[in-house]
């Protein structure tokens, strides 16, 4: 589950636990075949599951264009590809990042 918040004129996304958890194996040979995930005990397939996660990021859209604050799992446990749900994020969503010292 993710939220949005928006407060004080900032909108605010947690992504809860949304992200391209199966990244690591997308740039495998065959990254179009099932695999078996011992991490998450579970049959998958990398290229199917990139693109329902893409699809999340498309009905975040209609709900918000962009972000003030983002807080976004970027997880050693997916190996190689670690920040690219991040990454995947941002190419979608402007993030105004404003860091003055009355912000902390």
């Amino acid at each position: 589950m993710s939220w949005i918040v928006e407060t004080e004129d900032k909108r605010i996304f947690h992504a809860g636990d949304l992200n391209n958890w199966y990244a690591k194996f997308l740039s495998d040979d065959n990254p179009d075949q099932e695999r078996y995930s011992f991490e998450m005990a579970e049959t998958f397939n990398p290229i199917a599951h990139e693109k329902q996660f893409l699809g999340e990021l498309k009905d975040i859209r209609k709900v918000a264009d962009s972000f003030d604050v983002v807080m976004f799992p970027i997880d050693g446990r997916v190996g190689n590809g670690y920040t690219l749900g991040g990454r995947q994020f941002i190419e979608r969503f402007p993030i105004n990042i404003r860091l003055t010292d009355r912000n902390f």
